[in-house]
């Protein structure tokens, strides 16, 4: 319609006006108008956050997050920096600028609080105008392409993630966390003193005290080591204590102890403690009441006290020059012969290492005479020196049975004499000449080992061999026997081998009720208020097991026999 009054193109018109129009933005650099090759994406103005992420304690004071800046515009350019999302300042960059630090200073306070943190944001990008000397909003220019023969329209700068930075502040008023440096300490018994290092982390605010002392184990106090206890005092900003224990240096060749070392709850300085915490709302009693102070992961330590390798190297040194085959063994027959019919002095054995003889004592000539026959008897096994010992001992095990045998039958025999029956001599003269040396394995044992195991485990196990395979092996002899009597008579089917029971019942039952009550007496022993051990004590604790096992042992027998005899009925 326009064309046919004469108006013309509006759009053409509208745009020629446009381009008539002088542009008010960044002209750029005559070396880019002439076309120069150069890289645009290298010119563009970078302005970045770098690192993103800062953890700084509360005490730091001021910290500084760094802004960085990359591109080789030549252009100025100003920001805003935002802290928690206000306006806190504003940066300029000169061309020749490549980074600015911003200093934000950390308020400290005395009040232990939850971890804090706050943000750091650039924004509000301009640039400068060179025509007119002002900041204006970030614009865009055309800036040739030579490689791709073509134009290309960028911004002359822009703010890259990170844009935004994360402070996180940690409080440094807790009172701190208590902990041993170590679980477990190994120390040799020449090493005098052991040192326990207990370490304070999380925060060292206020004075705060630590209770500590030392618990038994196997090592005991006052004969292993010196029994130590006390309170640690950590004063404001002290990280780090000593707790020294004494060892006591017993010089054996072999030596395992073990020993403890807690902590107690920590106990926080009250005058140091904020006044006004009563009147604050719930909420922040419940944050300052996580600032006091704790135990940490490692409040209780294991101490071991080992033999001491020079001590025990030594000893290895003299045992092998004094070659101590020679001395705990035997060479010949005639060496044997001559110990057994000579009378020595009890203490002589006790003490080797006397430089003076020991006469014999009356009570030595006695024993001497007693067991001379047994020593005749002992000295018929062969040296230990033959076949590696080897030979004695296959001797010695048959020479044990042997006597066993004996023992048995002369009991048997002696019950027959005075008109005991079979069950009463089997209970008590057999039981006792089988079980005496038991008895003094035991106590040897216990004498000589640190533990109670040897020792009373010498008496299960002895009592296990007699029960499975004493009665096992007789058992199995008795089918066998009567068996190959069965087939050369031809009844092979009718061989059945009876034992008729007696008062087997009675007395295993009253044997397994004693037994159930002595196993109980040993365990309530491991307590300490029962002495603390299977075995030793005080002189109370020992006579008065002593008395129990002693007297259970006469009520089983009295009752068995007086079961028997029918005094008594039985089941």
């Amino acid at each position: 319609m326009r064309k046919l009054i004469g108006g013309g193109n509006i759009v053409r018109s509208r745009v020629k006006r446009m381009k008539s129009v002088p542009k008010t933005s960044p002209q750029v650099p005559s070396a880019m108008a002439s076309g120069a090759l150069f890289d645009p994406a290298t010119h563009v103005i970078n302005i970045f956050l770098d690192p993103p992420q800062y953890t700084v304690m509360e005490n730091v004071g001021t910290m500084k997050v760094k802004v960085s800046k990359t591109g080789t515009g030549w252009l100025g350019v100003k920001l805003d920096v935002l802290v928690d999302y206000s306006v806190n300042g504003t940066l300029r960059f000169t061309p020749a600028d490549q980074c600015f630090y911003i200093d934000i200073p950390i308020i400290d306070d005395d009040i232990f609080e939850e971890d804090e943190h706050f943000y750091v944001l650039l924004e509000n990008l301009r640039v400068l105008d060179e025509s007119t000397g002002r900041f204006i909003k970030n614009s865009t220019s055309t800036f040739p392409d030579l490689e791709r023969q073509l134009t290309k329209e960028l911004p002359l700068s822009q703010i890259l993630s990170p844009n935004r930075a994360t402070v996180v502040i940690l409080d440094d008023d807790h009172a701190g966390v208590f902990s041993i440096e170590h679980e477990e300490y190994i120390v040799p018994e020449n090493s005098g003193v052991v040192n326990i290092t207990v370490k304070r982390s999380s925060g060292a605010r206020g004075l705060v005290a630590v209770p500590y002392a030392t618990l038994d184990g196997t090592a005991v106090a006052g004969k292993d080591y010196t029994k130590t206890s006390g309170i640690l005092e950590f004063e404001n900003n002290e990280t780090e204590k000593t707790i020294e224990i004494g060892i006591i240096n017993k010089e054996e060749y072999e030596r395992y102890e073990i020993f403890s070392l807690f902590l107690s709850t920590p106990i926080c300085d009250e005058s140091t403690r904020d006044d006004s915490l009563s009147s604050r709302d719930r909420k922040t009693k419940e944050i300052a009441e996580k600032g006091r102070p704790k135990l940490g992961r490692i409040s209780k330590c294991r101490i071991k006290i080992q033999e001491s390798k020079e001590f025990k190297g030594l000893v290895d040194k003299m045992m092998k020059k004094a070659n101590v085959s020679d001395a705990v063994g035997t060479h010949s027959w005639k060496e044997q012969f001559n110990d057994a019919f000579t009378v020595r002095s009890s203490e002589e054995d006790a003490n080797v290492d006397l430089e003076e003889d020991n006469l014999p004592s009356c009570c030595d000539y006695v024993m001497h005479f007693i067991s001379v026959p047994w020593k005749v008897l002992a000295a018929c096994c062969p040296p230990t020196e033959y076949y590696n010992g080897w030979a004695c001992f296959v001797v010695t095990i048959f020479l044990v049975g042997l006597f066993t045998a004996m023992i048995g039958d002369l009991a048997n025999h002696f019950g027959c004499t005075i008109g005991l029956k079979d069950t009463v001599t089997a209970i008590s003269l057999v039981a006792m000449g089988t079980s005496v040396p038991d008895l003094f394995a035991s106590k040897v044992a216990a004498v000589q080992d640190k533990y109670a195991d040897s020792s009373i485990g010498n008496v299960t196990g002895s009592n296990a061999v007699n029960v499975f395979l004493g009665i096992g092996l007789a058992w199995c002899l008795c089918a066998i026997v009567s068996w190959l009597r069965s087939e050369e008579d031809g009844f092979r089917l009718k061989a059945i081998e009876k034992v008729e029971p007696g008062s087997l019942a009675f007395s295993v039952t009253l044997f397994c009720t004693e037994a159930v009550i002595c196993i109980s007496i040993i365990i309530l022993r491991r307590h300490k208020c029962f002495g603390g051990g299977e075995l030793g004590g005080s002189w109370k604790n020992k006579i008065t097991t002593a008395v129990i096992f002693l007297g259970m042992w006469a009520t089983y027998v009295i009752l068995s026999t007086l079961e028997t005899y029918c005094v008594i009925s039985g089941f």
